[in-house]
Order: C-alpha cells, then sequence, then structure tokens
C-alpha cells in the first residue's frame, strides 16, 4: 500500500517511524491519512493528529509515550525545537513545556535511561550540521545542551 499526500506523490515529505513495542509501530508525518498512524496486525489506524504538521522530526518510544523533537513545519517552512510527547494509551498529544535550546531537524535521538533522552547533532539552516548534544529529562520536564 502507498500512502500519497494531497498532491498524489508518493512520500513527498520525510515520515517518522517509531516502534512502540506491543502498540505496534507509528508513522508520524503529514500524509492523506493523517499526520499520526498506527500499524498494527497488518493495519493502518488513524490517530490523533500532531499538534503542528511536520516532518524531518526525530521520534521515540519510551513508557507507554512517543516523543518528538525539532523538525520542520510543513505550512510555516520554518525549522522548529518544540517538542510534542503522544499518549499511546489515551490518543492524545502534548506539548512539553520545554523547548530545545536549537533549532533542529534530521536529529538522532536515544534513551538513556527511563528519566532522560538525547537529541544528537541534525541541521541547521544558519549554522549548518550540528554537533551538539541536549539532554531532555522527563521527571522534570526540561531539556539542556
Amino acid at each position: 500500500m502507498c500512502i500519497r499526500d494531497r498532491y498524489k506523490h508518493e512520500f513527498s515529505y520525510h515520515f517518522t517511524l517509531v516502534l512502540a513495542n506491543s502498540h505496534g509501530h507509528f508513522l508520524l508525518g503529514p500524509n492523506l491519512l493523517g499526520t499520526c498512524i498506527q500499524y498494527k496486525d497488518r493495519k493502518l489506524i488513524p490517530k490523533k493528529d500532531m499538534p503542528q504538521a511536520k516532518s524531518f522530526f526525530c521520534g521515540i518510544y519510551l513508557i507507554g509515550k512517543i516523543y518528538t523533537f525539532g523538525g520542520y513545519d510543513v505550512a510555516e517552512k520554518l525549522q522548529l525545537k518544540t517538542c510534542e510527547i503522544y499518549d499511546v494509551n489515551k490518543d492524545s498529544w502534548a506539548i512539553n513545556p520545554a523547548n530545545l535550546n536549537e533549532v533542529r531537524s534530521q536529529a538522532a535521538v536515544s534513551i538513556m535511561d527511563h528519566n532522560t533522552i538525547y537529541i544528537f547533532g541534525g541541521y541547521n539552516k544558519h549554522s549548518g550540521t550540528l554537533g551538539s548534544i541536549e539532554k531532555c529529562r522527563l521527571r522534570d520536564q526540561t531539556i539542556e545542551l
């Protein structure tokens, strides 16, 4: 099955695929079915749309939630430093009160422990390729360089 956008081009945006353990996979980013699609048991299931249609962002699953960082706003054509949180059990999105310190797209993300997520590198249109690492502490909802 091909997912097509409103212009009928296959995969015209960068999608983020997140494995959410027993919840299956989540395809995040703009497409014909919405911005959040669960793939489970060979079925595509549209879920609540992301707060912002974006591409080129990183995402990761941890303890019932998907965290997304940075990216590129599809409508406004701007790079982002926002962090969104999707609760897979409640099918709801929230905005993390803390933003990344630098706007970045095309970054990598990794879990350190049940309270810490690291966001590595990426691209900033003013600075170029980034060598910085940001630390997101989930318990107190802070992000630091």
